[in-house]
């Protein structure tokens, strides 16, 4: 063999040791996989949480013990929200938080009135989490809804915190849901109104072992104007933002002296047209919406049943309209057509400039396309 061989092979063999390899490799077992997380601040210390689902527990299995723990939560506390983060990463027994996985962020009471942009910078760091992600605030404790279970023990998955889609109509309805994107991108824009579902833990609705059971529920909504915090409003000072939103199908109670009914209202339209008259800005308002009749107690002719709608739709946004502006808040997100198609309109008579929300005219229009069973 010659020298010339020797060198060659000598050459080729440190070139071999020199590739990486698959020294760095990590397995499934080495990674915590954080399914949500919260964020809480007092006495200066920004607290953060995570949820770590304990896919052996959730799986489908024949055998599953109920005592056996679903998630796992886990904290820690700087003063420094990325620091929080990074320390917590330290307490994992060797495993690495994983944030790819993350599809609900859950912000305390206290956190709100901080500047919750540079709190998702601090957050965003890591780039594993994605702005598609639930974005909820709450009053109570981070860690009980993060340790709280579905109805029938099923997976943390099928929550609230994590299952968000308006399968739910009324509360969704009531409640609009908000990601990360939509709401950033409201919170930074001027004259936007910016709501954020509040959650809590309610134990009266469902009873297991003797007890009530814990679950999450959407109890109202924070809400925002120019990057601070106005306010909360409980779900039901809201029945006139499903009228303002639209959206999804959500069912609609009527009462009248010697009758009720149930609506299901398919869809709605709204248009608004903001006018000055003497140096009162007023809002005026059209509503239409289209729905179907789903229970009828009582004879009612089309047009008394049209117009017992109407009524109620009206005492609906007259009621968000002034529970809002009693607070200085938008609830309505009127002020979103002033700022965005009469600029000059909104320089004069913004929020922000008078302190006070425009006078509303709300006129409503009602379209009763079936009635299904019931004769009218």
């Amino acid at each position: 063999m010659t020298t010339k061989t020797l060198l060659k092979g000598l050459m080729l063999f440190v070139c071999f040791m020199l590739l990486a390899g698959c020294w760095d490799k990590k397995d499934l077992r080495d990674n915590l996989f954080v399914s949500g997380i919260g964020v809480d601040y007092k006495e200066g210390q920004y607290t953060f949480y995570v949820q770590v689902l304990n896919f052996a527990s959730i799986a489908k299995t024949e055998v599953r013990s109920p005592d056996a723990s679903v998630a796992w939560v886990g904290q820690a506390s700087d003063s420094n929200p990325y620091m929080a983060m990074k320390k917590l990463n330290e307490y994992s027994s060797q495993q690495n938080l994983y944030y790819g996985h993350v599809n609900c962020i859950v912000l305390g009471a206290e956190v709100l009135k901080k500047n919750i942009s540079k709190l998702f910078e601090a957050l965003y760091r890591s780039s594993d989490i994605r702005y598609q992600t639930w974005l909820f605030a709450t009053d109570q404790s981070i860690e009980e809804l993060f340790a709280s279970r579905s109805v029938l023990d099923l997976s943390p998955e099928l929550t609230l915190l994590h299952n968000a889609r308006p399968e739910g109509p009324l509360d969704y309805a009531l409640v609009p849901m908000n990601k990360v994107r939509l709401f950033l991108k409201n919170y930074e824009e001027a004259g936007n109104t910016v709501m954020l579902p509040s959650l809590s833990i309610n134990s009266d609705t469902w009873i297991s072992k003797g007890k009530g059971a814990k679950v999450i529920v959407a109890k109202g909504v924070y809400t925002f104007y120019n990057r601070q915090l106005r306010g909360s409003f409980p779900k039901d000072s809201l029945r006139g933002t499903r009228w303002s939103e639209g959206g999804h199908a959500f069912p609609l109670h009527v009462r009248w002296s010697n009758g009720e009914a149930v609506m299901i209202v398919t869809r709605v339209r709204k248009h608004i047209t903001p006018v000055v008259r003497g140096s009162e800005l007023v809002y005026q308002m059209k509503v239409s919406a289209t729905m179907r009749i789903d229970m009828l107690s009582g004879k009612l002719s089309t047009a008394k049943l049209t117009e017992q709608v109407k009524e109620e739709v009206t005492e609906d946004i007259i009621s968000t309209y002034e529970r809002g502006a009693a607070a200085k808040v938008d609830l309505l997100g009127l002020e979103e057509t002033l700022h965005k198609h009469h600029y000059s309109l909104w320089k004069k008579h913004s929020l922000e400039k008078t302190g006070k929300v425009g006078r509303l005219e709300p006129q409503v229009e009602i379209y009763i396309k079936d009635s299904s069973i019931f004769k009218l």
